[in-house]
């Protein structure tokens, strides 16, 4: 989902769960394992002339907002669009504070050009460098702190 997400062209019109649409003026940069999954992306809201900025957040269903606790989390308050796949839960993801988050599901337009699969990670500039113990043991705890 993110290379998709940052290989989308900027100013292109995502479209929301609402029927609005919003326009993609920065797509943000990668964020920490704790926390959201981009930061500092830029959009421009319909109901908002002014460009806002804040968190993206990825799942794969609508739903997983709430099965990750991400309602009751003051990390996720930044959250400005939550980006799925499925949106298999109908009404908007809100934060700890009750504000509604809007929604945009990657399935309800075409994926861009595929210069998404060339994109290069941090991490696959490091890894090569690892040895086999290295890299099994980095995998291991970044996959235990994925369930924390």
């Amino acid at each position: 989902m993110a290379r998709r997400w940052f290989a989308l062209p900027p100013g292109m019109r995502l479209p929301l769960s609402n029927g609005d649409t919003c326009q993609l003026l920065f797509p943000g940069h990668p964020g920490s394992a704790a926390g959201p999954d981009v930061l500092d992306a830029v959009l421009r809201f319909p109901w908002n002339d002014v460009p806002c900025s804040g968190a993206i957040e990825f799942h794969v269903r609508a739903s997983d907002w709430y099965m990750h606790q991400h309602h009751s989390d003051a990390r996720y308050t930044s959250v400005i669009l939550h980006v799925v796949l499925v949106c298999d839960h109908p009404s908007p993801a809100r934060d700890l504070g009750g504000r509604a988050i809007p929604m945009c599901s990657l399935n309800d337009f075409a994926p861009p050009r595929k210069t998404y699969l060339s994109a290069t990670w941090p991490c696959q500039q490091v890894m090569p460098q690892l040895d086999e113990q290295e890299r099994s043991c980095i995998l291991k705890q970044a996959g235990l702190l994925r369930f924390e």
